[in-house]
């Protein structure tokens, strides 16, 4: 642990953070995307170690309807947090469930679910949860059982119950 390095890479997020809230964020307020995105370029050309900044230009990307530009992006956050497990599974519940994407590439997030299941070492419910979804909107149903039964053996509690409910919603989809 190398004490002045944190020290500078925690001046450095600080930095991001306040031009990001000076010069991004009136931007997106006025509804102006394409400069808002514009602005987090130069941030990016700036620091482009940090995944955040990427995160944030695909989730505007995919918005702004530009899917290619925007999986770019995110795969760029993903690979500087290649170990992240909730990025992985934030971003792939994101690409299966958020209703304002219309590039939605359910492969690609299958991908990035079964990293997050694969950091985790399948002992994440909710992580398992993500992938049965993904599958289930895959049309693998089979799998989808299969992975959800997963995901209710490891949670408790509410979790439990809610994951149990939708094992439910999908064993009721297999062929009969």
């Amino acid at each position: 642990y190398d004490p002045a390095a944190a020290a500078a890479e925690a001046a450095a997020q600080q930095s991001v953070q306040q031009k990001l809230m000076q010069e991004v964020v009136p931007l997106l307020q006025q509804q102006k995307l394409p400069e808002a995105i514009a602005a987090l370029d130069k941030l990016i050309v700036e620091h482009p170690e940090i995944a955040q900044l990427h995160l944030i230009k695909g989730t505007l990307l995919l918005q702004d309807g530009q899917g290619d530009a925007a999986y770019e992006a995110l795969d760029a956050a993903l690979e500087l947090e290649s170990d992240n497990a909730q990025m992985h599974n934030e971003l792939a519940w994101t690409i299966a469930t958020e209703p304002t994407i219309t590039d939605r590439r359910l492969p690609v997030a299958r991908g990035w679910a079964e990293r997050a299941v694969e950091l985790t070492e399948g002992k994440d419910a909710s992580i398992l949860d993500t992938l049965a979804r993904i599958e289930f909107d895959m049309g693998e149903i089979q799998k989808a059982v299969e992975t959800q039964s997963k995901a209710v053996e490891v949670a408790d509690g509410d979790l439990k119950t809610e994951l149990q409910s939708t094992l439910e919603k999908y064993q009721a989809k297999l062929p009969k």
